[in-house]
């Protein structure tokens, strides 16, 4: 959907959940569309290629290979912690929040227990390793309304070859049992670097609240996801 539509969505869904508090329901307007999957696999691949890496380095672990419609691409880790923070203590970076909940497009209806896997770059645009260092890389469960939050610093853009800027972005896996398994990227509104990112996708930007707390700058961003029922359920 464009940026304008998310906007309207996440106002509407928010005032949604004021009224389903009230009224002991939730109901994603009729209008939400499917959150659309990153489209960053195969351009990946071909930055990997002229960067002399090879096409395995879009590969998981244990020799899991990703499919045309997972946009993994070379950075993805398993097995990050269980935690709301993911930057470590006293990281450098603007503090930032992000929440959200995880909608089911077919009923309408939150996703309870929805998993959640998050992963982005430091504030000198860098990723961890993830073998032993998850530094920016958390796994979030969806309560029972389907919210999740989490606390961290905001990614700054970064070189993924010396033609090709990656604007800043925080990368998503959501999976619930019965659904498409969603690989896709959240954007902040008003960045500059998305005219240089191949990769940007207006539908998956939100904006970004400023507030000061204690002193502190503080940055929030709501980013709802929804997914669709599994392939096969639908037939394909």
């Amino acid at each position: 959907m464009p940026s304008s539509s998310r906007r309207s969505f996440l106002r509407h869904t928010g005032m949604s959940f004021a009224a389903g508090l009230a009224g002991g329901s939730l109901t994603l307007p009729a209008g939400a569309q499917p959150t659309p999957a990153a489209r960053d696999a195969d351009v990946a691949e071909r930055i990997l290629k002229q960067m002399g890496h090879p096409p395995e380095a879009l590969r998981l672990k244990d020799g899991i290979a990703r499919t045309k419609s997972r946009a993994l691409g070379p950075f993805y880790r398993e097995s990050a912690p269980f935690r709301g923070k993911a930057s470590p203590p006293f990281a450098e970076g603007q503090a930032l929040v992000v929440s959200g909940r995880v909608w089911a497009y077919d009923t309408r209806r939150p996703l309870p227990g929805a998993l959640l896997d998050v992963w982005h770059v430091d504030h000198e645009g860098r990723y961890s390793d993830g073998d032993g260092d998850f530094r920016n890389r958390v796994r979030l469960i969806a309560s029972e309304s389907g919210a999740y939050e989490f606390e961290s610093t905001h990614p700054v853009a970064y070189p993924a070859s010396p033609e090709f800027w990656r604007s800043p972005h925080i990368h998503f896996i959501c999976t619930s049992p019965g659904y498409d398994r969603l690989v896709s990227e959240m954007f902040f509104e008003g960045d500059p670097r998305h005219d240089t990112d191949a990769l940007f996708h207006p539908a998956l930007c939100v904006p970004v609240a400023r507030e000061t707390i204690r002193g502190q700058p503080l940055e929030r961003a709501v980013f709802d996801i929804i997914l669709v029922p599994e392939s096969s359920a639908r037939g394909g």
